[in-house]
This record gives C-alpha cells, structure tokens and sequence, in this order.
C-alpha cells in the first residue's frame, strides 16, 4: 500500500479520539514484527508535522534468549525516529505457567502500568485484519457467544483490572491486512523481526492462521459474520446504555439500584449481557462470570421462590421488591486495613491522601458507626458494609468518605465509568 494511505488512514484515527486524548502521550506497543513496526514508523512521520507526542514501549517476556536482543532493535528504531523507547521486562515468578494466554495478560499489565507512568491515556497496537479473523475463528472453536464472535473493537478497554483503569486500547489498522504493512515497509525498505512462534504449529491460533490462508472463501464468511455481529454489538450497547440512564441507580461504593419490573421487562439476551458486565464492575473483579453460572441464576429467577437473592461473581444480587439490588461481597481480605497513599481500592473505589500520607482503609462491614454522622445519613448494613473507612490506631472508624467531605481523603467510584466504557460502541470508522 502507499504510505499517504497509512498516513491518511492513521489521522482519521486520530481525528476521531476524545478530546484531550492527543495532549498527552500515546503509547504504542512495539513487538518487532511487521504489523506494529508500520504502526510505529507511521506514527513517527506523522508526529514530524504535528503537536503529537508518541512513546513506544516492547515487551521483553522472557521466554526467548533472543526476545532481549529484539527489544534492543526496536529501541535502536525508535531512537532514530525520536520516539523516546522503553524495554519492559516481564517478571515472571516461581510457578507461574508460563503460556500465550498468561504472557498476554502479563503483558497488558506491563503496558498498563508504563501507559500511566508516562501520562498516557490510550495504548496503540498494531493487530491487523488478520488478526481479527484469526481471533474470530479461535473464539467460535473455543465455543464462545455471539458477543466475542463480534471480533476486537477498534477502540475498547485495557483487557486487565484494576491497571487498565482510565485507559483505552486502540487498534488503528485493524482494517488493514498484514500483507498490506508489510508492503508499506517494504517501499520504505525497512526490515522486520518474525517471531519463531508465529510458525510453530503447535499454537492453535499459527494453525487457524495456515488455515485460512489457505481458504480465502472462508475469510470472507468470518469476515461477514463479524462485521454483522459488531454492528448488532453497537446497537443493544446503545441500547443498554440508555436504559441503564433511565432505569438505575449508581449507590455510593459502586453498587447499583435497578428497576426490577423493567430488568425482567428486557429479552434474556439483554439481561444476561447486562448482568455480564455489570458484576465484575460492582465486585471490582477483572473477568465475568462463567455463562453457564449465569444461566443458573436466570433459571433462579424463574422459579417461584420466596428467597429472591444469589451470589454471583462477587456480588448479593436482590430482586425481592420494587428495586433490583445488585451491591459488592466483601471478604476478610476487604476488612483488613490496607494502608493507601493513592490507588484503587476493592477494584472499584479510586482513593487518594490529600496530604501525601498513607491513611488504613478497610470495608466497613460491622463496624460501629462514628458518631460525627448524623444517624439519617448512614445507609442500612448491606448497603454500607462494602464502603471504605478511615480507621483509626485502634481499628475503629474515624471517617467514611463517601458520607462526609473530607479534606484528608478524596474517594472516586469507579464502576459506572466502567460499566459505560464496556458498552460504548466501538469506532466504525475504518468500515468503508
């Protein structure tokens, strides 16, 4: 491909981020390979003319000797484009298994951190066409629903939690096949590194590779499917979002109040995708819940039961009266005191010390309520017991944040924004 088509395809891109996206540094996520280097170089031309100021950062996993030595290359690439470059050395500990899967995650968490680290609020990658076509064929063996089956988001979440908080993952050149960049690179006449793994057969995704280019008509089967399956991922997102707005309640500490009569008013596949989202965002937790566990909970639903509460994924989910409940479990973990300057706490409630100084913070759970707050202000027990408190040297509650304003403590919910960014439609500016 020409390079004014990368060039003219990247600041479409660009022009359509967030305000206030563009102020501060995107971080692109460099390998060596070919997909991620074109992102790279393309990024550099356009940075030249412009007010943009891109870092790149490699991942050193650790499993390969020469895995060093590529970080090292891409460093030597990015100091002659003058895009400042870091090496970020996975390090693994003793008993961890040492996977695709587990490096990836290992590997967003890297990119999470160093993303913060340097003020970013979005990370670039290079995935391609055909990675969205191998991802699609992978998670419809792997027997996954529709909802994966829509492929990658052009613009999504940080797939880790609570790292990935306040950032967003960009794939610009998702559209793009990989022959394409590699033809871009080629005019430039710049090399590329290809990773022995990406040849091994013994990986499913290297053999589905094969596979499919081997079989053009069955890429553009996957191809149809996905683009229909993402365009009906925007529409019930929409949807979603907007009944959300007219139908809930975020509460103070991430739990949320629903109507009930309106949540069993939606079809099943709403409910259940709403639900998908909506626990490990009141629990704080990464992932969601098995479908099949949720499935068991429908079938809770159903059933003519005057006990009209379950667990699930972190979460007491109550429908017994007018208001559909759905607030965090906590565990012994959550009522220890942990001591915090600045972070996230629970994996929903973002804490900072105004004054620099760690504070201990616990979940409320039992404790005695602090008599500087008025009596009809304090929520009942299973609405409070999730909250973080100040305690004080004796284990006693000396402040809750979320009921009194507090010059010491600043408390940010997390799990609405969260919830949101989940169902926000995915840019389809790329579809032609």
């Amino acid at each position: 491909m020409s390079v004014d088509a990368i060039h003219k395809q990247l600041r479409q891109f660009l022009s359509c981020l967030k305000p206030g996206t563009l102020e501060r540094p995107l971080l692109i996520a460099v390998s060596g390979g070919s997909d991620s280097l074109a992102l790279l170089h393309a990024m550099a031309d356009i940075q030249s003319d412009t007010s943009l100021k891109i870092q790149a950062a490699t991942i050193d996993h650790s499993l390969r000797t020469e895995a060093r030595a590529e970080a090292e290359f891409v460093h030597v690439i990015s100091d002659r484009l003058n895009v400042p470059h870091h090496i970020l050395t996975l390090d693994w500990k003793v008993g961890d298994k040492k996977t695709q899967a587990s490096a990836r995650l290992h590997r967003y968490r890297l990119l999470a951190q160093h993303a913060h680290d340097i003020g970013a609020s979005i990370i670039l990658t290079g995935h391609t066409f055909n990675d969205q076509m191998e991802t699609c064929l992978l998670r419809a063996r792997g027997g996954s629903g529709w909802w994966g089956l829509s492929g990658m988001r052009d613009i999504g979440m940080v797939p880790v939690w609570p790292e990935g908080e306040g950032l967003g993952l960009a794939r610009p050149l998702l559209d793009m096949s990989r022959e394409r960049l590699r033809d871009f690179l080629i005019e430039r006449g710049i090399s590329w590194i290809d990773d022995p793994s990406n040849e091994n057969p013994a990986y499913e995704r290297v053999r589905i590779r094969r596979y499919l280019t081997n079989e053009p008509h069955v890429v553009q089967e996957v191809e149809r499917m996905q683009f229909e399956l993402s365009e009906r991922r925007t529409s019930i997102g929409l949807h979603l979002r907007e009944w959300l707005q007219s139908h809930a309640t975020w509460l103070p500490g991430g739990a949320i109040r629903m109507d009930t009569e309106a949540c069993f008013d939606l079809p099943d596949a709403f409910l259940e995708r709403l639900l998908m989202f909506l626990l490990p965002c009141v629990a704080g937790r990464q992932v969601t819940p098995r479908r099949e566990r949720l499935h068991r909970l429908f079938d809770k639903f159903r059933q003519d039961d005057e006990k009209k509460m379950a667990t699930l994924g972190g979460c007491l989910i109550d429908w017994s009266g007018a208001d559909f409940f759905i607030v965090p479990e906590i565990n012994s973990q959550d009522l220890m005191p942990d001591e915090i300057t600045s972070g996230v706490w629970g994996g929903r409630v973002s804490i900072t010390s105004q004054s620099g100084e760690s504070v201990r913070i616990a979940a409320w759970g039992e404790r005695k309520k602090p008599e500087h707050i008025d009596a009809d202000r304090i929520p009942p027990l299973y609405l409070r017991r999730f909250l973080p408190v100040q305690l004080d040297d004796e284990g006693e509650v000396q402040s809750v944040p979320h009921l009194e304003h507090s010059s010491l403590i600043s408390v940010q919910d997390l799990s609405e924004n969260r919830m949101l960014s989940w169902l926000h439609p995915e840019s389809q500016f790329f579809r032609g």
